[in-house]
């Protein structure tokens, strides 16, 4: 049986995330990490669509990821074009709308809170557009 992994680049530039619906456990959030990390060293742009929001990180890699997400912030603002969190209508996706409103500062990068897979592929598109190395 073949399985997806978490983050899937084979549609790249577009870089699928797909957590399950559980919290990642150590290994999962470990190689989650290093997959961003080495999508920032092929330092070619790309826009993250997220299934159903960011995952749920175990706490000792939460700080991991903080950290990292910290030290590579200038990377991921000249890299990352954009995160699209596909959530459908309804409570959770309200919720993600407004953690993002919150959170809007703390990320280099534009994050959407998208009702369907259509509409943040499409975004995810229009902010390659915008990402993309000038010549």
């Amino acid at each position: 049986m073949t399985t997806t992994p978490i983050l899937d680049t084979r549609s790249f530039p577009l870089v699928w995330l797909r957590p399950p619906a559980r919290p990642l456990d150590t290994e999962e959030a470990k190689a989650l990490i290093d997959g961003l990390i080495r999508l920032l060293d092929g330092e070619r742009p790309y826009v993250i669509i997220s299934e159903g929001g960011s995952p749920a990180l175990p706490r000792e890699a939460e700080r991991s990821f903080a950290l990292w997400f910290k030290s590579d912030r200038d990377r991921l603002a000249r890299l990352c074009g954009g995160m699209a969190m596909v959530i459908p209508p309804g409570p959770a996706h309200d919720d993600a709308v407004r953690q993002v409103a919150k959170a809007a500062a703390a990320y280099p990068y534009p994050v959407a809170v998208i009702p369907d897979t259509d509409t943040a592929m499409a975004w995810a598109h229009s902010r390659l557009e915008r990402t993309a190395p000038r010549s």
